[in-house]
């Protein structure tokens, strides 16, 4: 069996494998609104997750759209059942997201790590 190596990118310009130019990824943690009751059932757990990054995405489009920043923003990762979402996206998307009252923190994603064999 071969171990997979964590390799560096090679690179270090603006534009990396896959991302547009000036663009990052990022993680913005959305505040947690209420306390979640313990529930028993993993999937009520998972849909009210899911939901909750899926309702935010479709008021962050608005938004985008309004703002005319679409052009911005090069990928929206899939709804997750923790209160994170992850973009590909400008500094200044990343930086005007901050002020939404319903997010916690916007972070820079770590540096893509590829793998090799």
């Amino acid at each position: 069996m071969t171990k997979k190596v964590p390799e560096k990118p090679k690179s270090d310009s603006a534009s990396t494998e896959g991302k547009p130019c000036g663009m990052a990824d990022y993680l913005v943690r959305l505040k947690e609104s209420e306390p979640t009751a313990p529930s028993k059932q993993r999937a009520v757990l998972f849909h009210k997750g899911v939901s909750k990054t899926a309702d935010f995405q479709n008021r962050f489009r608005t938004w985008l759209r309004e703002q005319g920043l679409e052009n911005k923003v090069a990928q929206i990762g899939a709804p997750m059942v923790f209160p994170v979402v992850r973009l590909t996206c400008t500094p200044e998307v990343a930086e005007r997201l901050e002020k939404w009252g319903e997010v916690e923190s916007v972070s820079r994603d770590v540096e893509d790590i590829k793998f090799t064999t």
